[in-house]
């Protein structure tokens, strides 16, 4: 077998300027790529009868020694780093534990990253994302697609906060430049309050014969507040859902 072409570590080129003569440019060869992946200017004009060429060779040699071929480390996949800071050997539990005296329970922590797991990683935009990749689109796209699949908003916005603790504590150790959440906002949730009334039945209160002087009080204030602690009853035969009569039994207003 012949042994593998050694090249020259860099070579030069001739780049046109509209506004002057050409520019020495320099690319650099990278051995475990095989291929020239790193451009340079070396600032010297193309004039004269030999054209400068000796000047932009000793500089290109010059900045052989600052070119770094080995890729800087990007970071974490989104996935793994949210995953990750869910167990109850991160830095994240540790400190709650350690340094604010607020330890996080097994069972929470536990729950947190399974919800992860369940909600969050079989989304296709999340996958072989970079922490430092993430910005809001992806994360506003995710909760449109569980929307999408059926998943109420109380399991979307509890997901969404499992990741949203995550990413900030990464953005406030200034591990990353920006807060992605900034522009997320969680999934409207209206929730069935039981027993409070509707418009309806609220404006229906006006015509109820009280039997107390302080009841109007007690109705006013529990159609107000959506409180159910004024007790009714419905008259036999009545037709109307709102009640005909109103009684206080025992309550402390």
């Amino acid at each position: 077998m012949l042994p593998r072409r050694v090249r020259t570590p860099f070579s030069l080129y001739r780049k046109n300027s509209r506004h002057g003569p050409d520019v020495w440019y320099v690319r650099f060869w990278d051995e475990n790529a095989q291929k020239f992946s790193k451009t340079r200017s070396t600032g010297v004009l193309v004039v004269g009868k030999r054209q400068r060429r000796p000047e932009a060779d000793a500089v290109a040699r010059d900045l052989l020694a600052s070119i770094n071929f080995t890729p800087k480390p990007k970071g974490p996949l989104f996935l793994d780093y949210v995953e990750a800071f869910w167990t109850p050997e991160s830095s994240y539990v540790r400190e709650k534990a350690l340094v604010a005296k607020k330890p996080l329970t097994n069972a929470y922590v536990k729950m947190s990253r399974e919800s992860l797991i369940l909600h969050a990683r079989p989304f296709a935009r999340f996958q072989g994302l970079l922490l430092t990749d993430l910005n809001a689109g992806h994360i506003r796209d995710w909760v449109q697609w569980k929307a999408e699949a059926g998943l109420g908003p109380r399991w979307i916005n509890a997901t969404l906060q499992t990741m949203r603790v995550a990413v900030r504590q990464a953005f406030q150790r200034e591990e990353l430049p920006k807060d992605p959440f900034e522009f997320v906002r969680p999934a409207t949730d209206w929730p069935k309050a039981k027993g409070i009334l509707n418009q309806t039945e609220a404006c229906g209160l006006g015509e109820v014969r009280l039997n107390d002087r302080r009841e109007p009080l007690a109705v006013m204030l529990a159609a107000l507040c959506g409180l159910g602690a004024v007790k009714s009853r419905t008259c036999p035969g009545a037709t109307s859902a709102v009640p005909q009569t109103l009684s206080m039994s025992s309550t402390t207003m």
